[in-house]
């Protein structure tokens, strides 16, 4: 009897994890988005890497380092600076 093959799963590539050092500024912004503490698009994320955000060499952005920088950032803004 042969054996049938079985075909791929399309699902497991589309809900691949993500690595949250490695996102693109669309993941990144998707990410933090979808926690409905802030609303951002990847024109923002972009905005805020010329500003100064960190960015990979690869040009990924890591979730923690850029949600530290960005609290950083609101907290002297915050403060007038």
């Amino acid at each position: 009897m042969a054996r049938k093959r079985s075909k791929p799963n399309p699902q497991t590539e589309a809900t691949a994890p993500l690595n949250p050092d490695r996102l693109t500024p669309a993941e990144l912004a998707a990410v933090l988005s979808s926690t409905g503490l802030v609303a951002l698009t990847e024109a923002d994320i972009l905005r805020r890497i010329d500003q100064g955000a960190p960015v990979n060499p690869d040009e990924t952005m890591s979730l923690v380092a850029f949600t530290a920088w960005l609290f950083e950032a609101r907290e002297k803004a915050r403060r007038g600076r």
